[in-house]
């Protein structure tokens, strides 16, 4: 038996590729009903500590972080998802501020009406690589000179301990996880896209044709999309480029299986992108001006219903 997508992504286009319609909005559309699942979905983060005191620089995790955390929860999300590259520097401290500008959103996994709020989380190359970085990531060396000290602030020296501790869950290469009966895989940074691909397939099979969700750091490789067309029920998400939502080429059929980027909560943006800039600048949306630059700081709110998702 073979899965089918068609009921689901159908429509008039608002999100196309080309002639192939990725996601659709039918003219006049509007809910009549609540979501049956809501998800909020961030990346790239990128919370650092300062390169003079260590300490974690509170202005941008106050004032960008938490105020997303707490539109997810305003917004009665049932998960949210995180694509990696929280901790820009790759240290304890900064993965630790995450964990308390979540505690402060959602105390004890819970959102105000009482209900689990899960987390969906993997990890970017930051979170593995970035106090070795180059620039100013090269300060955690020169912060912690003595290797067991640095040992002790650097996540990657004990991810899986770490992990646990400030999450108060498992570490694991990939994951799976359900939310009110939509299945969630997850995969960290590194790992073997073969991994992800085996959990699907002894997960799932072929279910009735109800999306399911594959969440990475970076661009899907060719070697997982050509496994993923088993599976045409899969939607992914992925990080890392920075990219603004506005730029819509960032959501895109790769292998049959629609994947959407998404964009970086963190201003930072690298040079290569500003290629981009003229495109982004004339794309508009139903009449309104798309973001002109790479460096919007956003995240997005997902709503599933019978027949839609609604980004």
């Amino acid at each position: 038996m073979k899965c089918s997508r068609r009921e689901f992504f159908s429509g008039a286009s608002a999100f196309a590729l080309g002639a192939r319609r990725l996601f659709a909005v039918p003219p006049g559309w509007k809910p009549s009903k609540k979501p049956i699942l809501v998800l909020g979905v961030i990346s790239d983060t990128h919370i650092r500590t300062m390169p003079t005191s260590g300490r974690i620089d509170r202005e941008w995790s106050e004032k960008y972080l938490v105020k997303a955390l707490t539109h997810f929860r305003d917004e009665n999300v049932d998960a949210v998802v995180h694509c990696g590259d929280f901790a820009h520097l790759g240290q304890v401290e900064e993965m630790q501020a995450h964990a308390d500008a979540w505690n402060r959103a959602f105390p004890n996994n819970r959102a105000p009406s009482g209900h689990e709020v899960v987390k969906l989380f993997v990890v970017g190359n930051h979170e593995l690589r970035g106090s070795t970085y180059g620039g100013k990531g090269m300060f955690v060396r020169r912060l912690y000179p003595d290797p067991e000290e640095r040992a002790r602030h650097v996540l990657a020296s004990d991810m899986a301990g770490n992990w646990q501790r400030i999450w108060g869950e498992k570490y694991e290469p990939v994951w799976h996880k359900v939310v009110k009966g939509f299945h969630f895989f997850g995969m960290q940074w590194d790992v073997d896209d073969a991994a992800m691909v085996d959990l699907v397939d002894g997960t799932m099979g072929c279910e009735p044709p109800r999306p399911f969700f594959v969440l990475r750091h970076d661009y899907p490789p060719s070697t997982l999309l050509a496994r993923m067309k088993s599976h045409p029920n899969a939607v992914g998400f992925f990080g890392h480029l920075h990219y603004s939502i506005a730029n819509w080429r960032k959501g895109f059929l790769a292998g049959g299986m629609p994947w959407l980027q998404v964009p970086s909560l963190h201003a930072h943006g690298y040079p290569g992108l500003r290629e981009e800039d003229p495109w982004l600048t004339k794309f508009k949306i139903e009449g309104m001006e798309a973001a002109g630059s790479v460096q919007a700081r956003q995240g997005m709110v997902v709503r599933l219903y019978d027949d839609m998702m609604v980004v």
